[in-house]
């Protein structure tokens, strides 16, 4: 396995949304919803992406980061921002109950009474080709996301060479 130049997409695609403008400055619409999305993260940040739509287009515009967190300390801090928030999206392992309190993330935060989704889980190439498709096509505030985006910059993920083809392998590299 070797860490290749194939697996730093995401930064080129950072490189050419910006570009195209589509990291900017993008302002709130109080008359519009807020939706979360979770990445839980293990053993580094969990990272909450703040999104709302405007007609058809989805919009990052805020970026919550923690690390060595408690759940409560997110649902605050997602209180002291000024939205009106809709759906809590979690990733697969959020509706999996925890081993020392035998309650998943999700049940945690329906008891907070926030409405949560919780995505299928999909194999890692899978994850990766959908976040393509949908950040492609967004808008990123470029202050409140500016981390997240670093972030991105900064995603790789192994390239296993077999047989003379490329495969994505389920390791991923966190700079």
């Amino acid at each position: 396995m070797q860490a290749s130049g194939a697996g730093r997409c995401p930064s080129q695609r950072a490189a050419r949304r910006r570009q195209r403008g589509r990291i900017c400055r993008v302002p709130y619409d109080a008359s519009k919803p807020v939706d979360t999305f979770w990445d839980l993260g293990y053993f580094d940040n969990v990272s909450i992406w703040l999104a709302h739509s405007v007609g058809f287009e989805l919009s990052f515009i805020g970026l919550i980061q923690g690390s060595e967190q408690s759940l409560q300390y997110s649902l605050r801090e997602l209180q002291s921002r000024p939205y009106v928030y809709c759906t809590d999206c979690l990733p697969w392992d959020g509706g999996t109950p925890s081993l020392q309190t035998g309650r998943s993330i999700r049940d945690q935060m329906v008891a907070a009474v926030r409405r949560v989704r919780v995505m299928p889980q999909l194999k890692v190439e899978q994850g990766i080709q959908a976040a393509r498709t949908i950040f492609g096509k967004r808008f990123f505030d470029s202050e409140k996301c500016a981390d997240g985006i670093q972030a991105l910059r900064h995603y790789r993920y192994e390239v296993e060479e077999a047989k003379s083809t490329a495969a994505t392998s389920r390791n991923t590299i966190s700079d």
